[in-house]
Formats: structure tokens, sequence, C-alpha cells
């Protein structure tokens, strides 16, 4: 039920990393004493022969912003490469791989947008994406060399799954017996999990945003 799952670094055609405004003590305004200055850092030439910077989506979870600001330093200071950041965050590792086949609206998940392509982004870091390897596996078929580039683990397992509040769990036990953690038991037409949660009338939707937002 809750799966172990090796984290990952996607690359869109390049070797590539991320950017997030990084304060430091030197007074150079790097991290690296022999630092390569940022007037004398390089783009990238597309295949149409347009310069562009390095281009990353940064996710939205602690882990991938920690390691891609690792990232952004070294591919700025020491391989001496222009860092932009892409202002919309993907919602999942699964928009990091439309965007990065240059998807038009790569974010919208009804509406990819995937007819009209061009490739604007390089790198996600801590990406998740093997949660969605059934659309993985389809996209790779359709884009073949085109697809993302698996760069590597990022060194430390993750785990994913659905989990549920203790309290729950004890009190169906002790009540009647019924286990929550089975997902089979959690089948209405059999059982009354629901009795064991808030109800979802006590929810303030004033809080929740639509998925496309």
């Amino acid at each position: 039920f809750s799966p172990r799952v090796g984290l990952t670094v996607l690359f869109a055609f390049a070797f590539l990393g991320p950017s997030a405004g990084q304060e430091n003590g030197l007074p150079n305004g790097t991290c690296f004493e022999d630092a390569i200055k940022e007037e004398l850092r390089k783009n990238l030439t597309n295949m149409e022969g347009e310069s562009v910077p390095v281009t990353f989506l940064l996710a939205g979870w602690s882990s991938a912003q920690v390691t891609s600001s690792v990232i952004e330093i070294l591919i700025s200071e020491i391989l001496g490469y222009v860092i932009a950041l892409e202002p919309r965050v993907p919602a999942s590792s699964l928009d990091s791989v439309y965007s990065m086949l240059g998807c038009a609206t790569w974010w919208n998940s009804t509406s990819r947008g995937c007819e009209t392509r061009k490739a604007k982004h390089h790198m996600m870091i801590d990406s998740w994406y093997r949660s969605f390897s059934h659309v993985i596996n389809s996209l790779a078929e359709i884009y073949m060399e085109e697809m993302p580039i698996n760069a590597g683990d990022m060194g430390y397992p993750g785990e994913t799954g659905g989990y549920l509040p203790a309290a729950a769990v004890n009190e169906a036990r002790n009540a009647s017996g019924l286990a929550l953690e089975y997902y089979a038991n959690l089948d209405a037409s059999w059982f009354t999990p629901w009795q064991y949660f808030t109800n979802v009338a006590t929810v303030n939707t004033s809080d929740l945003m639509k998925c496309s937002d």
C-alpha cells in the first residue's frame, strides 16, 4: 500500500540544473571563491539555433527545493551556465514530463497541448515520475528519443502511498474488527468505513482549489 519509490533527476536533452536566488556570505555573492563570474556564464543553444538559459521546473515539495538549490550553484558557478526558473510550479512529476516534451499547456491535466510543442524546460530535480509509470511508458512509445532522460537516483529513497490516522484505524478495529489499513475494507458496498472519519460536510471548501488552478 506504500511502495518504495526511488527519487530521480529528469533531464530533457542536456545536463542541466535548477535556479533559485541564494544568499551567502562571500563578498562576490557566490558560494565558491573561484566561481565563474555571472557576466561570463553562457546559454545553451537549442536545435533551432536560439540562445536560451538552462531552464528548470521547481517542484513544490521541500526536498526538491533544497536539492535544486545545490544543483543550481554547481551548474552556474562551476560549469558556468545561465540559469532560469519556470514560474509555474508543476503539480506533479508527471507535469514535468509533459513540460520537457514541450507541450504548450503542460500544466492542464485535461488538455496538455501536445499538438503544438516547443521544448523550453530542461530539468526537474527530485522527481517521483515512477508513480506514473503507465503514462510514462505510453508517452515513450509516442515520443521515443524526445522523452526526458532519467539522469539517475537522488541517493536516498522515498515513500509514497495512502495514509490513515491512527485514531480512526484503532477505533474501527476495536469497535467492529474492521481493518481500515486494508484497502478492500474501504468498500462501502460491504462495510461502513465512513463512520470512523470526519464527515466531508465539515470541510471548508473555500480552503480548496481546483486541480487546474
